[in-house]
């Protein structure tokens, strides 16, 4: 099961002492929030495929069996532009590729979902951690309820990014054109700061995806907030948009687009990061959607000339 939640404030150390410590840390701050590609605005067409609208409404839930090995592939690009004074003092760009491996290695009574998750590819200079990954080479033990709530992950304390759920599913059985909302709240590793992220998800469509498969498109929106900055000088816009092709029958992830423009300000500084976060499931070879398909999103471009083809 993919993570696809990042933490908005790793490497940032935003101190309230004195305006000159919040200035020199902007970029620090800023740096941390590219990594934050929770959920993106793209409108992507399933070309080939006939929309299927059931009679009843269906249950969105994770599963898997013993043995299963998912192997999905990563790519995320960034764009940071710092202004003072309303001009343009220095712009950043960022590209990292990974390939991330999960094994099932137990469902016990409860329908819980015991999983080993690694990395064993990467190609870029951000921090996995940051976006609830385990390192290049490093396995972590994860326990995902069929709802996704995280029930272990590895020895990390709990009340830190790698708990909060990796996708939204709702409690009850929906329909196509029904929304159900999610909270969750985690402190991050970097600077103790409390992060809290409201998430609308609706039901688009239904469509059929991989072999024999039934795919959710869902459709997600949100906002990040830090109530600790509520009243202080740092002022933080966040919109997070983004689409998910879920496979009811498989219970899993097939592939996802997510973005985020934040904006953080303090003084006459300001700080504007746009980012995405695009994953492919790659095996098993039964749940490839299109063989072509690389991830490869852009913040320049919003994305809706992809097709992802079931």
């Amino acid at each position: 099961m993919e993570i696809i939640w990042t933490d908005l404030t790793s490497g940032g150390h935003i101190s309230m002492q004195n305006q000159k410590e919040k200035n020199g840390n902007v970029d620090s701050f800023g740096s941390c929030l590219l990594t934050f590609t929770v959920v993106s605005g793209l409108f992507f067409s399933l070309i080939g495929c006939v929309s299927q609208t059931p009679s009843k409404p269906i249950e969105l839930r994770l599963k898997s069996e013993v043995g299963r090995t998912e192997v999905v592939h990563y790519h995320t690009h960034s764009v940071v532009k710092t202004f003072a004074a309303d001009q343009i003092a220095r712009e950043k760009y960022d590209e990292m590729d990974f390939k991330a491996k999960t094994k099932t290695t137990k469902i016990d009574e409860k329908k819980n979902i015991h999983q080993v998750v690694s990395v064993f590819e990467k190609d870029g200079f951000m921090n996995l951690h940051d976006m609830a990954f385990p390192e290049l080479d490093e396995s972590i033990e994860m326990i995902f309820t069929p709802l996704a709530e995280v029930e272990k992950a590895g020895l990390r304390p709990k009340g830190g990014i790698f708990y909060v759920p990796p996708i939204s599913l709702p409690e009850n059985p929906v329909a196509v054109g029904e929304t159900w909302t999610m909270k969750s709240r985690w402190i991050s590793s970097h600077n103790g700061l409390k992060m809290e992220l409201d998430l609308v998800s609706i039901l688009k469509r239904l469509v059929p995806c991989a072999q024999k498969d039934l795919c959710a498109d869902l459709e997600v929106s949100g906002q990040v907030h830090v109530p600790q900055l509520k009243k202080s000088p740092v002022q933080i816009e966040s919109q997070i948009k983004g689409r998910i092709l879920f496979a009811v029958n498989a219970g899993t992830v097939l592939w996802s687009e997510i973005r985020n423009k934040d904006k953080i300000k303090t003084g006459d500084e300001l700080v504007e990061i746009e980012a995405c976060l695009e994953s492919l499931m790659t095996a098993p070879a039964d749940y490839l959607i299109k063989k072509e398909l690389i991830p490869d999103c852009k913040v320049t471009t919003d994305g809706g000339s992809k097709a992802a083809v079931a």
